[in-house]
C-alpha cells in the first residue's frame, strides 16, 4: 500500500539504508519496539544510530547503552549488521546519509518555553533568534550549541506547548 512503501521509504533513509529488502518493516518494527520499551529519545537515538559500527566483531556500547533490555539491543543490532551488510554498506558513507536524514537538534517542549517565557516577561528575543539559528541547520554539528541536543531535564516531561503559544 502507498502508505507503508511511503514510510519504510522515510524508515530506510533514517536507518541508513539504500536497498528495498522484505524484511526491512520488521527490522524497523523491532527497533521501534525496543525503543518504546527503554523510553528512548526517538531523536538522539536515531542520531546516534550513524555511529553503529558494522564490522563482524564491531563494539556499539554507547548505543547499548540506551537501551534497559540489551539482550533485545543485542539482537537488533545483528539483525541490523546483517542487513547492512546485504547491501555492503560503508560504515563513513552511512554515516553521512543518515546524518542527513536524522537532525541533530529539534525544537523541544522545554527550549520552546524557556525562549517564550523570555520574550513575553523581558521582552528579551534573544533566545528565540538562537533557537531560529539553530534549527536552520538541524541536521549539521554546531558545537557551540551541544547543550540544546541534550535529553530534556526531568523537570520539563511534562511541558506542553500548544501550536498558538
Amino acid at each position: 500500500d502507498i502508505f507503508t512503501g511511503h514510510y519504510m521509504e522515510l524508515m530506510r533513509h533514517k536507518l541508513g539504508l539504500v536497498t528495498d529488502h522484505p524484511d526491512d518493516l520488521a527490522l524497523v518494527n523491532s527497533l521501534l519496539e525496543i525503543m518504546h520499551a527503554s523510553q528512548a529519545d526517538y531523536t538522539r537515538l536515531f542520531r546516534s544510530l550513524g555511529h553503529f559500527n558494522s564490522a563482524p566483531d564491531g563494539i556499539n556500547a554507547k548505543l547499548r547503552d540506551q537501551f534497559i533490555d540489551r539482550a533485545a539491543f543485542d539482537a537488533w543490532a545483528g539483525s541490523y549488521r546483517a542487513r547492512l551488510h546485504m547491501e555492503q554498506s560503508v560504515d563513513a558513507e552511512r554515516k553521512q546519509r543518515m546524518d542527513a536524514a536524522n537532525p541533530k537538534y529539534i525544537l523541544r517542549n522545554h527550549l520552546a518555553q524557556a525562549a517564550i517565557r523570555r520574550a513575553e516577561e523581558s521582552r528579551d528575543f534573544s533566545e528565540v533568534d538562537r533557537l531560529l539559528q539553530l534549527l536552520r541547520r538541524p541536521f549539521d554539528e554546531q558545537p557551540e550549541m551541544e547543550s540544546y541536543a541534550a535529553l530534556p531535564p526531568d523537570w520539563a516531561r511534562h511541558i506542553e506547548v500548544s501550536c498558538s503559544s
